[in-house]
């Protein structure tokens, strides 16, 4: 009986184990190929582009500093990834520092069973401020980058409601994007005024 159940705490822990290994190795990759794009887009484009952390610390820490800084004649964008290593994990910021992840379906099927199976399936985030500009200046842009991106992403309004983040859409200070929304909008030509 003992054996059969450290047995099953080691499957345990070695699935807990792999399924990491296997999601920080695909996030990896996604974020890796996104660089790649955002590097084409910014030669294409005339912009500099600067990379302030490697890409594993992009995974794994969130500091206070930028990951990535992209400048250009008319607006520069500083750009903090935020990465969901799990494909069915949604995020929702309950303020800016603060992001509550969950795994929507499980807390379906379990939300009526237990409020311990619950909270286990519930855990929390810590986003640091940003040290963002002295001066309100319109040319910067704080972005949110969410890549690889949350199966749902949501933020409390003033009510304390969950809504649904769009690309562009402001979470405090900062403007919200999927990475492929992103390159879209800074790959766009600019628009004449007629």
């Amino acid at each position: 009986m003992i054996v059969m159940f450290i047995f099953t705490v080691e499957a345990i822990l070695w699935f807990f184990l792999i399924r990491f290994i296997y999601s920080f190795i695909r996030a990896f990759k996604i974020i890796s190929d996104t660089l790649k794009k955002l590097e084409a887009v910014c030669d294409r484009r005339g912009y500099k582009l600067e990379k302030h952390r490697g890409i594993a610390s992009m995974i794994l820490f969130m500091p206070k500093e930028t990951d990535v800084t992209i400048k250009g004649q008319d607006k520069e964008y500083r750009i903090r990834t935020i990465s969901c290593l799990y494909t069915k994990k949604s995020y929702h910021f309950a303020t800016v520092e603060h992001i509550v992840t969950w795994y929507p379906q499980i807390i379906k099927i379990l939300f009526k069973k237990a409020e311990s199976f619950y909270n286990g399936f519930t855990s929390y985030r810590y986003c640091p401020r940003l040290k963002l500009n002295e001066t309100d200046d319109d040319k910067v842009e704080n972005i949110l980058l969410f890549d690889p991106s949350p199966f749902e992403l949501t933020t409390a309004n003033e009510h304390g409601f969950h809504i649904a983040v769009e690309d562009g859409d402001a979470i405090g200070p900062y403007k919200a994007y999927r990475a492929k929304a992103f390159l879209e909008m800074l790959g766009a030509p600019a628009q004449s005024i007629e």
